[in-house]
């Protein structure tokens, strides 16, 4: 959204954000110059949302909605799901580049997203943001590694069980 986002559709961002516990502390001056500059996305349930290997862009607020994340060789096995209340997508300091699974909407899904190239100026007005937000990068790259430890574990019992049966 540019500058010119209306007042009663700023207010409504507003509130969405403050019911996002990484923003539910700002002030409201803080909450207004992101709402300004959020870009409101909905999906529809079955649409694709990022595809993997697509270029990773935006931080994403997830205000309704699922996205179930999968890679293009099993996509019966969702890989990580983000839903309503939760950040995702690219994190201020985030090596990340690419999207690394494609990402299809569960259900009815109404975000937000903010492109990096506003990270810098976010950061400089927003410090406090800037460490909620490094900490849940910290929480996702922990739960991403136990879940791909989990689906390495599942899938060499799979190996071994095949074997057996052979």
């Amino acid at each position: 959204m540019a500058e010119n986002v209306s007042g009663e559709m700023k207010n409504r961002l507003m509130d969405d954000l403050r019911k996002i516990q990484v923003f539910s502390d700002l002030p409201d001056d803080q909450l207004a110059w992101l709402a300004e500059r959020f870009e409101e996305v909905r999906l529809a349930p079955g649409e694709v949302f990022a595809r993997e290997g697509e270029p990773l862009d935006h931080l994403i607020v997830m205000l309704e909605g699922e996205v179930r994340f999968h890679r293009e060789e099993s996509p019966a096995v969702p890989l990580f799901t983000t839903s309503a209340g939760q950040i995702s997508g690219l994190l201020p300091y985030s090596r990340l580049k690419r999207y690394p699974a494609t990402g299809r909407t569960a259900l009815p899904t109404r975000l937000l997203r903010l492109h990096r190239d506003l990270f810098p100026e976010m950061l400089q007005r927003m410090p406090q943001l800037g460490q909620g937000l490094v900490a849940i990068m910290s929480d996702r790259i922990r739960e991403y590694t136990k879940a791909e430890q989990q689906r390495d574990k599942l899938t060499a019992l799979g190996k071994l069980s095949a074997g057996l049966a052979h």
